[in-house]
């Protein structure tokens, strides 16, 4: 009977074993699919920053540009230059906002809108 008993108890403690290490593969796992949900979440976020920001930036391109070669061209005056400059601080205004509400967006506990 002694024998029986000890060898149960080795297979018990095999069997144990196993388990924790299978549990701990799981957790493994489960650690990696958490990494890779955030890595494509913020994926998604730089998308989405990328295709807001896209027009403003050529807006402010191409205000600046317009003031050199006005410029350049001897026909910049202050109603000009002032009507690029609004057009500039507009769009930068516009892309601070569209950053604040990105991260209004991955605050806790915060609405989403």
């Amino acid at each position: 009977m002694g024998l029986e008993l000890r060898l149960q108890e080795k297979i018990n403690q095999t069997l144990e074993q196993r388990v924790e290490e299978s549990v701990q593969k799981l957790r493994e796992k489960d650690l990696i699919l958490i990494q890779q949900t955030k890595m494509a979440s913020m994926g998604e976020m730089i998308a989405n920053i990328a295709h807001q920001w896209r027009q403003p930036l050529s807006a402010i391109t191409s205000s600046a540009s317009a003031v050199k070669v006005s410029d350049e061209l001897g026909l910049l005056d202050k109603s000009s230059l002032y009507k690029y400059m609004d057009m500039i601080t507009k769009n930068s205004h516009y892309l601070s906002n569209t950053i604040e509400s990105f991260r209004n967006f991955f605050r806790p506990n915060q609405e989403k809108k």
